[in-house]
């Protein structure tokens, strides 16, 4: 079980910097980035998707709950690695299905809405999703390790 808290505490920091990524490039419009974001495809357009009505909620840049989420996430994880704790379990959990159906919902915004990708959003989505599905395993490991006792 430690080595699925060391994957979510992986897999949030990943996230965390990639977030971080995407609150530079959206408050400083870095072309740098945004050259990069663009290279990768044809409907890869990073600034298209930021700059949109969809960029924020309740007036926050998404960004920062990308920040604060994955900063929350990785550390509740980390703490279960070294010490398991039920309520930073539920936590963990909450957590990542709240992140897990944000993904999907931006997911979509990106695909059919708005018809433009940010790479860097895409990844932090999948990001979510995988550590979504990490948390699902560990519901079910520990679930069938109850049943066998």
């Amino acid at each position: 079980m430690k080595k699925i808290y060391l994957l979510i505490v992986a897999l949030s920091l990943i996230a965390l910097v990639l977030s971080i990524i995407i609150l530079i490039q959206k408050t400083t419009e870095s072309k740098e980035i945004n050259d990069f974001c663009s290279a990768i495809g044809s409907n890869s357009k990073c600034s298209t998707v930021q700059q949109s009505k969809y960029g924020k909620i309740f007036g926050i840049d998404n960004p920062w709950f990308g920040i604060i989420g994955f900063s929350v996430l990785g550390v509740l994880a980390g703490m279960n690695y070294f010490r398991k704790n039920n309520i930073r379990k539920i936590l963990i959990i909450a957590g990542s299905i709240f992140a897990g159906l944000l993904a999907l919902w931006f997911l979509y915004l990106q695909t059919f809405v708005l018809k433009a990708y940010c790479i860097f959003c895409v990844i932090v989505d999948i990001l979510s999703l995988v550590i979504l599905f990490t948390t699902i395993y560990m519901i079910f490991k520990e679930h069938n390790k109850k049943l066998k006792k």
